[in-house]
C-alpha cells in the first residue's frame, strides 16, 4: 500500500542511493517535521539505478524533484506523502559580474536559467 504518514515508511522497502546524502533518516517539512530511521532494502551507487528500481515496483525512494519530473509526467512514478514534503529550495548559480565574468560564464549562466526557467518539473 501507499504509506499515509512518515511513521509508516517502516513497513515499506525503502531504496537509497549511495552517492547520495547518507543519512539513515529522513527528515520531512510539516506538520510536526517527523524523522524516519530508515533501513534500506536496497542501496545502488547511481541515482539512476535507484529511480529504475522505484519504477519497477521495489520500494520507495526520495529522489529530488527534477530528477523525476517525466517519471511523473509519464505515469511511471507517484509521488506520496507530499503533504510533509519540505518547502521549495531556490536554485542559485552564483558567478562573477562585470569586468571580471567571462564570456564562458554568461554563456553557461544563460543556457542554465533558460532550461531551469523550462522544466515543468521544478517550476
Amino acid at each position: 500500500g501507499v504509506p499515509g504518514h512518515p511513521s509508516e515508511l517502516t513497513k515499506h522497502n525503502i531504496i537509497v542511493s549511495t552517492t547520495s546524502w547518507a543519512s539513515l533518516e529522513w527528515r520531512f517539512g510539516s506538520p510536526q517535521k517527523p524523522v524516519v530511521r530508515i533501513a534500506p532494502r536496497l542501496s545502488f551507487n547511481t541515482y539512476g539505478a535507484v529511480l529504475k528500481s522505484a519504477m519497477l515496483g521495489w520500494g520507495l525512494a526520495r529522489p529530488l524533484s527534477y530528477q523525476i519530473g517525466q517519471a511523473l509526467i509519464d505515469g511511471d512514478l507517484q509521488t506520496v506523502l507530499s503533504e510533509f514534503e519540505d518547502e521549495p529550495l531556490p536554485v542559485h548559480v552564483v558567478h562573477p559580474e562585470g569586468r571580471r565574468a567571462s564570456a564562458k560564464v554568461r554563456a553557461f549562466v544563460d543556457l542554465a536559467v533558460d532550461r531551469l526557467r523550462a522544466n515543468r518539473s521544478i517550476n
